[in-house]
C-alpha cells in the first residue's frame, strides 16, 4: 500500500477487528475504526452488546481472548464472512492494584491471562491470515505502567503490559519479511472505568501534579493513536510501543 501524502487515514474497504470492543478505549477506537471507512467486527467476553446497534459497519461477536481455540473460530468466521483481516486492535484487558508480596496465584494467572494471552492469542490466528496476503496491522494496548513498573497499579498489570510490549516487538521483528506490522501504544491514566474505578478506586489525583500537559487522557486520546498504526500512514512504523501521556514520559 502506498501511504496517502495527507489528510485523515483512510480506511476503506479494510476489514478490522477489535478486542476488549466494549471498554473505554475499545469502543472508541472501533468507532474511530469504521468513521475512516473499515467494516469492523468488535468483541469482547460478553455475550451480546447493545453499543454498537445503530452502526451497520460494525459486528460484535463474543471472544474470550484467554481462549486459543475461541481466537482461531472468531478469525475463521471473519474470514468466511469477509475474505480478509487487515487490522488486529488488541485492546482487552484487565487491571488489579495487588503488590508482589499479596498478590494471589489466582488473580495473577487472571491478568496474565487477559492481557498477555489475551494478545498472543488472537495474534497468532490471524498472523497467519495476513502472511497469505502480505499485509497486516496488530496494535495491543500497552501502558506506561510496562515501562516504569506501575505506581498506581499492581505487579501482575505491570508485568504483563511489560509483556505485551516485548511481545508486538517479536511479532514485529519476525513478519517484516510478510509486511505485517506490529506496533503498541503505551497510555498514561486515561479517564474512564479503569483507571478511575479500578486503578485508584474512584479517587484520582490533580492531574496537574503528574501530567505535564495538565489533564488526563481520554479514550480518543489513544484510539487517534490507534488509528495512526493501524493505517497505510504508518507504514515505516513497526516494533514500537508508542507513549500516548501527555508528556508523563519527560518526568
Amino acid at each position: 500500500m502506498v501511504m496517502p501524502d495527507s489528510g485523515p487515514p483512510d480506511l476503506t474497504g479494510q476489514v478490522a477487528i477489535v478486542t476488549g470492543a466494549t471498554g473505554d478505549i475499545g469502543r472508541v477506537t472501533t468507532r474511530a475504526l469504521a468513521d475512516r471507512g473499515a467494516a469492523v467486527v468488535g468483541t469482547d467476553v460478553h455475550a451480546s452488546s447493545d453499543a454498537f446497534v445503530e452502526d451497520d459497519s460494525i459486528a460484535y461477536r463474543r471472544l474470550d481472548v484467554t481462549s486459543r481455540s475461541d481466537a482461531d473460530a472468531l478469525v475463521a468466521d471473519v474470514m468466511f464472512e469477509h475474505g480478509r483481516i487487515d487490522i488486529a486492535v488488541l485492546a482487552a484487558g484487565i487491571a488489579t492494584l495487588a503488590r508482589v508480596d499479596t498478590v494471589t496465584d489466582e488473580e495473577w494467572d487472571q491478568v496474565m491471562g487477559v492481557n498477555v494471552y489475551g494478545v498472543m492469542n488472537v495474534a497468532r490466528s490471524v498472523v497467519p491470515v495476513m502472511k497469505e496476503r502480505r499485509y497486516g496491522k496488530i496494535v495491543a494496548i500497552g501502558s506506561i505502567a510496562g515501562r516504569f513498573g506501575g505506581a498506581a497499579t499492581g505487579a501482575a498489570y505491570a508485568a504483563s503490559k511489560g509483556a505485551v510490549h516485548a511481545l508486538i516487538k517479536n511479532i514485529a521483528r519476525n513478519a517484516t519479511d510478510d509486511c505485517i506490522y506490529a506496533n503498541a501504544v503505551a497510555p498514561g491514566p486515561v479517564t474512564g472505568t479503569m483507571w478511575g474505578d479500578v486503578v485508584n478506586n474512584g479517587s484520582t489525583p490533580d492531574p496537574s501534579t503528574v501530567v505535564p500537559l495538565g489533564r488526563y487522557g481520554m479514550p480518543g486520546d489513544i484510539a487517534q493513536a490507534i488509528v495512526f498504526l493501524a493505517s497505510p500512514q504508518s507504514n515505516w512504523v513497526t516494533g514500537q510501543v508508542l507513549d500516548v501521556n501527555g508528556g508523563m514520559t519527560m518526568i
